[in-house]
């Protein structure tokens, strides 16, 4: 219970940092927000990572395979996920863009795609055109009916979800990647009253290098 009253006042107090970048400090940081139970909430180590690649690969769903490997390089939440539309796709800027993730459309952001992104997106988009085209021209990742459900990937007996972000999180950081830009690659929120001074926008080109960093330290592992 007290776990919960943190974190609600803690968003209350970060919403009010948002609009008043003098209001400083965090008055619940002396107390825990996060549940203890969720310290060993599920990940995959490295040397994990080859053996769930060979469980993915061997998934009949050819769709489902790469909507996996997709979340693992992303970090992406399900849900947002299995919404991707081919129209947010901007293969200039090498970037996607996330119109309604957690938090809603005043959260949306551009998902920064490292090569290994962009060779999954091809790869979905051939077998997505293959096997269902009468929606592959909107969705990255079509179904039998529209897209496919976020909550058909964990019955594939593979981690899947968040499982997949903690482990790009961890793996990003273990590649170098600064803590505070994984934060920004995963869209979270929080952070100190720097942030109000520091525009996403003048950060692409170096989240770009993360992002690859992030991506070949996987695409190694695997």
């Amino acid at each position: 219970m007290g776990t919960a009253i943190a974190r609600f006042v803690g968003t209350v107090f970060r919403f009010g940092q948002n609009r008043d970048p003098l209001l400083v400090g965090n008055p619940v940081s002396a107390v825990a927000t996060v549940d203890p139970k969720q310290n060993d909430l599920p990940l995959l180590r490295a040397d994990e990572l080859p053996e769930w690649w060979r469980a993915v690969l061997a998934i009949p769903r050819e769709h489902h395979r790469e909507a996996h490997l997709f979340a693992l390089l992303s970090g992406l939440r399900r849900n947002t996920l299995v919404e991707l539309e081919w129209k947010n796709l901007d293969l200039r800027r090498r970037c996607i863009r996330i119109v309604r993730p957690k938090g809603g459309e005043e959260r949306a952001f551009d998902l920064i795609l490292s090569r290994a992104m962009i060779r999954c997106l091809w790869r979905a988009r051939h077998i997505g055109r293959r096997l269902y085209p009468q929606y592959a021209e909107r969705w990255v990742f079509p179904g039998i009916v529209g897209h496919i459900r976020g909550d058909a990937l964990p019955k594939d007996g593979v981690h899947a979800n968040h499982a997949l972000r903690r482990t790009y999180a961890t793996l990003g950081r273990a590649a170098g990647v600064p803590k505070d830009s994984i934060r920004r690659l995963l869209n979270h929120s929080g952070g100190d009253v720097t942030d109000h001074y520091i525009r996403d926008s003048g950060l692409g080109r170096l989240h770009a290098v993360e992002q690859e960093s992030i991506s070949l330290a996987i695409v190694k592992a695997l």
